[in-house]
């Protein structure tokens, strides 16, 4: 495999943690508060899975098109345009006076997502290994945790909850002041293997002359297994993002505020995880943590489905979901750089964010029919299921890798 070496401006690296934090925050601000603003207006708790639906939506239409854009805009306009969909977003979500208004925010906010996904582990990833994308990703958790508890102190001290967009705009706007005051670090120039100058912020040549069809993706069977992986991953477990307050209020038995609050802490959990996950683990081993993790989630789930639990067990085995889980999305992407030619990388991460998100529309659509004819402990049961169908991807994975390699 090809790399790519590049010493990057830790400046801009930070910068880019930085924005993708709020990629956590817009993340689950609308889920994490759901109980509230259902109740607020007048919308049956089931509906989440159609607003997650929209959100979705909106990134799967810039996720294609972000490799074009960053070659256009550079990695720089690209994280400000990012801001700028998440800022609109909130905007239409404090003056939401029904649910029309609040799916389009929802629209809008997924398209910066999208472009978020794509354009920061693009960046990322070409410089570093699995060690960096994993303090990329949990900053994830550090901006859930951010608006789950921004949104939670609205919701019980400061109401109407719409004061917590207000707070988390000003964090956006900030974010857009760095980014167009960093120029200087924008264009420092580092070098790849074959010696030729690029800027680490648009497109290498190389990637440049890369055309990748659909066709050329579908006569490689383990491409075609890895894009399943994120169809399953991110289906499954950002669905369940979305349900975290909701599981905890309706299972737990415990209060619409409570819950939230009680959320926050899957957030964290999905933080630290990811450090540890990060720093701990070898690039050869990512598919072996997959794997092991995976299997773990499926039996938090189903005992979640099955036992009737009080409200301090099913906390505690959220926040332990949130921990085992929170390595799975992050290795998938750091899986691609390790086993595929980096001129492929954002190409093929495009193609991966398509699928996850595909993957989230359906699974979160379903998990709306789910609950709305049936129970929580019935969409645990339906995670579960897939989750299982990932596991056994992810083995012949690795029986195909070992093959390659013999």
């Amino acid at each position: 495999m090809q790399e790519i070496k590049q010493k990057v401006s830790n400046i801009f690296f930070y910068l880019i943690v930085a924005c993708y934090m709020t990629e956590g925050i817009v993340d689950v601000i609308v889920g994490s508060s759901w109980p509230i603003i259902a109740k607020t207006i007048k919308i049956d708790l089931s509906f989440i899975g159609i607003l997650t639906m929209f959100y979705y939506l909106g990134a799967i239409i810039t996720s294609p098109s972000t490799y074009k854009i960053r070659k256009k805009l550079g990695t720089n306009y690209t994280m400000v345009l990012t801001q700028v969909c998440f800022s609109v977003a909130l905007v239409l979500y404090i003056v939401a006076t029904n649910i029309y208004v609040l799916l389009i925010g929802m629209f809008i906010n997924g398209m910066g997502c999208g472009l978020m996904e794509v354009n920061a582990h693009s960046y990322v990833l070409k410089a570093y290994d699995v060690k960096g994308e994993a303090f990329l990703s949990s900053f994830w958790g550090v901006g859930s945790v951010i608006g789950s508890t921004v949104m939670a102190a609205a919701n019980r001290y400061y109401p109407p909850y719409q004061k917590g967009f207000v707070v988390l705009i000003i964090i956006l706007v900030f974010n857009i002041i760095l980014l167009l005051s960093a120029k200087s670090h924008w264009v420092k120039k580092k070098k790849t293997i074959s010696s030729e100058i690029v800027n680490l912020h648009s497109v290498t040549e190389e990637e440049k002359n890369v055309n990748l069809r659909i066709t050329d993706l579908v006569r490689n069977k383990k491409i075609v297994l890895v894009l399943i992986c994120f169809f399953l991953s991110q289906g499954v477990l950002i669905a369940l993002n979305s349900l975290v307050s909701t599981i905890i209020a309706n299972q737990g038995k415990i209060n619409e505020s409570k819950a939230i609050e009680l959320a926050i802490l899957f957030f964290v959990a999905i933080f630290i995880g990811r450090m540890i996950f990060g720093y701990m683990t070898k690039k050869e081993n990512i598919i072996v943590v997959l794997k092991a993790n995976t299997l773990i989630v499926c039996i938090i789930l189903m005992i979640l489905s099955i036992c009737p639990l009080d409200g301090i067990v099913i906390s505690t085995l959220i926040i332990l979901l949130g921990f085992i889980a929170s390595p799975i999305i992050p290795f998938l992407n750091a899986y691609i750089k390790e086993t595929f030619d980096v001129t492929l990388l954002s190409a093929l991460l495009g193609y991966g964010d398509v699928s996850g998100v595909m993957g989230i529309i359906i699974m979160s659509g379903l998990t709306s029919l789910i609950l709305s004819i049936g129970s929580i402990q019935k969409v645990e049961v339906f995670f579960t299921v897939f989750l299982f169908i990932l596991f056994l991807v992810l083995i012949k994975i690795e029986k195909i890798s070992k093959v390659e390699t013999v």
